[in-house]
């Protein structure tokens, strides 16, 4: 665990960028980068890495083939869709060469059936807040690989509960229902509000040197991502910003959190209860939950590779 510490105790936060009720603030981690990867959404695209359903389908397990020569970067959040029904990883892990069972959650209540032996596409939506805290809080460790269980029916009742806040009545309850319906005219206020500040932000590029981002609604902080480059974070930003709008505080103020209230906010999962082991495919996972902070994060070598810190 020294690397994370070491990592979360050397970084630095700038001035964030705010548009209407969100603000983002860069984050710089100034240690080396990891080792020398791909991100899953490149590698899936470069037909490197394939995920189809377990030789007996089963909920929490999915079958990740990597068929390149280096490692794949595959984040907790990320969504996967096909197969008997929808998921989302529910842990970071850097894929070696060769098929790995990867854990994951189910996001599609509704549906059991496929067609056998089709592959699974990426969703280029990421998991929201709530569902993802859900997943991280009681994701549970096990020795040597095997799958990290979750509360499935409280994954469930959070996809419900987003869904519900969107007003869209989803035939299989699919949380992907929600990039594929345009707003209600009759959705709570506050949602059009932070759709349209997340509209403009999205479409800025991580500035020269950034390698994460504190979140924040009005005057609270909602959730931090941070990787060990540039590079992974512009990969994630598109769907780390959009994830941002699906959801919201129940109330929002019109305050600013200050760069060192940011800062602080990142460095609490130092406090907060922390185990680690070792990671489904490379490197170590460790885990953190307080009654503030739910965070889960990935180190090779001790060096950072990801770590995301979501508001209880």
């Amino acid at each position: 665990m020294t690397a994370l510490i070491s990592s979360i105790e050397t970084i630095s936060i700038g001035s964030p960028k705010t548009v209407g009720p969100v603000s983002l603030y860069p984050i710089y981690n100034h240690g080396p980068a990891a080792l020398t990867y791909i991100s899953a959404r490149d590698a899936i695209a470069a037909g490197t890495l394939l995920i189809e359903e377990a030789t007996q389908e089963t909920v929490p397990t999915l079958l990740f083939t990597n068929t390149g020569k280096i490692p794949v970067l595959v984040t907790d959040g990320e969504i996967v869709e096909g197969g008997y029904q929808n998921r989302t990883v529910t842990v970071p892990v850097l894929l070696i060469p060769g098929t790995t069972p990867v854990p994951v959650a189910c996001v599609e209540s509704g549906r059991w059936h496929g067609e056998r032996g089709r592959t699974f596409g990426r969703s280029t939506q990421r998991l929201p807040r709530n569902v993802r805290r859900a997943v991280v809080q009681s994701v549970g460790l096990t020795d040597h690989g095997t799958p990290r269980r979750v509360n499935q029916g409280e994954v469930w009742s959070q996809v419900d509960h987003v869904l519900q806040s969107r007003l869209i009545n989803a035939e299989t309850n699919s949380l992907l229902e929600i990039g594929e319906h345009a707003p209600s005219e009759h959705i709570d206020a506050r949602l059009t509000t932070v759709d349209n500040a997340v509209a403009i932000l999205r479409h800025l590029c991580p500035l020269p040197g950034q390698t994460g981002v504190v979140i924040a609604i009005g005057g609270r902080i909602i959730n931090a991502e941070l990787f060990d480059r540039t590079e992974t974070l512009a990969t994630y930003w598109d769907e780390v910003l959009t994830a941002i709008a699906f959801d919201v505080p129940s109330s929002i103020d019109g305050s600013r959190p200050s760069i060192s209230r940011a800062l602080r906010f990142v460095r609490q999962v130092l406090k907060a209860g922390g185990e680690s082991n070792d990671g489904i495919g490379v490197g170590t996972e460790f885990r953190f939950n307080s009654s503030r902070v739910a965070a889960q994060g990935l180190t090779f070598e001790n060096q950072l590779v990801c770590l995301s810190v979501i508001a209880a």
